[in-house]
């Protein structure tokens, strides 16, 4: 639950700041798309029992 939130908290800092014109803010998107990535790898997963 956490790394979705803070999936949806980066972007939305990058839409803030890029809306902005201040497109220093795309340097979130790295670590946008490697949280993603590890949400991704963590429900596929699943349980671990």
């Amino acid at each position: 639950m956490i790394r979705l939130l803070l999936a949806v908290w980066i972007a939305v800092i990058v839409v803030a700041l890029c809306a902005t014109r201040r497109w220093w803010g795309l340097i979130f998107v790295a670590p946008l798309v490697l949280d993603l990535y590890l949400l991704r790898r963590i429900l596929t997963a699943g349980p671990t029992r």
